[in-house]
């Protein structure tokens, strides 16, 4: 399993030590459900994953840090759900963390695990 740190250097910006597989973007209102059992998933099957509960440490300069492990991700996968759109509507993290991506060159996946009914739900509004 490949373990992602983010550090920073004497500048002060935030650096990646090694790429990881997986940036899971999701809304904190999903984590229990949804993102940690992805989570426990992918790394068991050797995939490097940043979850923010497993990967931020205290102090950690947030918005840096995050996106410096957006840019060295192969891929962010955005766990949608409800609560991603309303997320994406109010311009939180999700948001960022997508713009980002996008503007990094990261590919950018959705994954649906409520199923079908979740789906229809908010793929309309996840473009």
């Amino acid at each position: 399993m490949k373990k992602i740190f983010a550090l920073f250097g004497e500048d002060g910006t935030a650096t990646v030590s090694k790429i990881h597989d997986i940036f899971l973007c999701h809304d904190t209102r999903d984590k229990a459900r949804y993102v940690e059992p992805l989570y426990q998933a992918f790394t068991a099957r050797g995939y490097g994953c940043f979850l923010d509960s497993k990967n931020l440490g205290i102090g950690d300069r947030l918005t840096e840090v995050i996106e410096a492990n957006i840019t060295f991700s192969r891929i962010l996968l955005v766990v949608a759900s409800p609560n991603t759109v309303l997320n994406l509507a109010e311009k939180k993290w999700i948001k960022k963390e997508v713009d980002h991506a996008r503007a990094a060159d990261v590919k950018i996946l959705y994954a649906f695990p409520g199923g079908p009914g979740e789906f229809a739900e908010c793929a309309g509004a996840l473009g």
